[in-house]
């Protein structure tokens, strides 16, 4: 007469695997997620040390104006080429102690090797322009950590 009904209870194997496929998709997007919001971070880093960089050299120069702006005649007591620059940490002088000409040396030695400490294969370039009276700071260094990575540039200009 009456029927006993038989319901069904938990779960079946079947369904425990479809839930862990479902969960184990989902992390592995949130480890996607993770990876690139590192390296995103990581260019936000350096690009930020290349602008606290340049600034910090155009302080230099503004401080020592005198000597940036009629040091080495058309090419500027500032301009050079960090990547060809001595690497020698130069602690020998201070603002109180030293003249202009040898706080220019001061200056970029440690300027350079800041650069090449903080970028990633970091680089610099100074040029002088006399008929404009201008310093461009271009800072070059490698964005990502891959070996192919392009090298990225910026260029600043500081008009004295």
């Amino acid at each position: 007469m009456f029927k006993r009904l038989h319901y069904q209870q938990g779960f079946t194997m079947f369904e425990m695997m479809i839930a862990l496929l479902i969960l184990s998709v989902g992390l592995l997007g949130i480890a996607g997620l993770q990876t690139r919001g590192q390296q995103f971070n990581h260019v936000a880093y350096t690009r930020t040390q290349a602008v606290f960089l340049a600034y910090d050299l155009m302080d230099r120069i503004r401080n020592n104006s005198d000597a940036a702006a009629n040091g080495n005649g058309d090419d500027g007591a500032y301009a050079i080429d960090c990547t060809a620059a001595a690497k020698a940490l130069d602690n020998e002088c201070n603002i109180n102690q030293c003249a202009p000409a040898r706080l220019v040396t001061y200056d970029l030695t440690n300027w350079c090797i800041a650069v090449g400490n903080a970028l990633p294969e970091g680089s610099a370039i100074l040029t002088w322009a006399a008929a404009t009276r201008q310093y461009s700071i271009t800072l070059m260094w490698k964005e990502e950590r891959t070996a192919s990575a392009p090298t990225v540039s910026q260029i600043w200009t500081l008009q004295l």
